[in-house]
Order: structure tokens, then C-alpha cells, then sequence
């Protein structure tokens, strides 16, 4: 398996992350089975099968722990309603940086 990373780079995570094309996604807080706030904007720029970074639009709330809803946009360039429809995703926030508007998450669905 071919490695992305130079020889003084380490990757830490248990599933390494990709960089990705943007994909759109909105985001709100998840209290057992309801959302208790507003969306946010924001897109996922790196992915792997546990996870995924998170580069939000604008300022955010979410603590490191908190239960989130995600509704990922693929690209509506296709026709096929299949490529259109929204997916709903959850997950945990494992960190933040708030400074850069990142956070960082792991699926939990």
C-alpha cells in the first residue's frame, strides 16, 4: 500500500484521512432523538471510514463530545435523483479549532 506521508510525518489516526473534493454539508446539535439547533454550513475537505475534517462557513458551538446530525449535498451535476438526495449522517466531535473554524469528527452512523 502506497503511503501519502514523507518520512519525518506520522499519521496517528487508526483510518489515515484523505483530502477531498469540498463536499457541501450542514450541521446541527443532536440531543437523543431530536436536533436542539439551528444548521450550519460548512464541507468536509478530508475523509476516512471513521471520520472526517470539517471546515465550517461561519463561527460555531460545538464542544469536543457533542452528538451531531449531518446532512451531506453530493454533487447535483448528475441527473440521477439518487446523486441529488441529501445523506444523513451522525456523528461526535472529537476536536475543534476555533481560530481556523475546523472541527474534526468521528461517524457514528
Amino acid at each position: 500500500m502506497e503511503s501519502n506521508l514523507t518520512m519525518t510525518e506520522t499519521e496517528w489516526r487508526r483510518t489515515p484521512r484523505r483530502k477531498i473534493d469540498p463536499l457541501p454539508v450542514s450541521i446541527a446539535h443532536r440531543r437523543a432523538s431530536r436536533l436542539v439547533e439551528k444548521w450550519h454550513l460548512g464541507e468536509i475537505t478530508e475523509v476516512s471510514t471513521t471520520g472526517a475534517r470539517v471546515q465550517m462557513v461561519s463561527a460555531f458551538s460545538f464542544d469536543i463530545g457533542t452528538p451531531i446530525e449531518l446532512l451531506c449535498f453530493p454533487d447535483n451535476a448528475k441527473d440521477d435523483d439518487l446523486h441529488s438526495t441529501p445523506t444523513r449522517l451522525t456523528a461526535v466531535v472529537i476536536w475543534k479549532n476555533e481560530t481556523s473554524l475546523q472541527i474534526g469528527i468521528e461517524f457514528t452512523s
